[in-house]
């Protein structure tokens, strides 16, 4: 299964559509229940508050 979210800007929760937002709570489920920080090893990440 290709991830439909690969490469995609999200800049606000609406322009996920239900899916995708589906999608985003599933994974967020599945790795707080197994999590793997060595995953985001050597990975950086920018977060933009206005």
């Amino acid at each position: 299964m290709t991830n439909p979210l690969y490469k995609k800007h999200i800049i606000s929760i609406n322009d996920l559509s239900r899916e995708e937002l589906e999608l985003v709570l599933a994974t967020a489920a599945k790795l707080k229940a197994n999590p793997q920080p060595e995953l985001l090893k050597h990975k950086g990440y920018r977060q933009l508050l206005l």
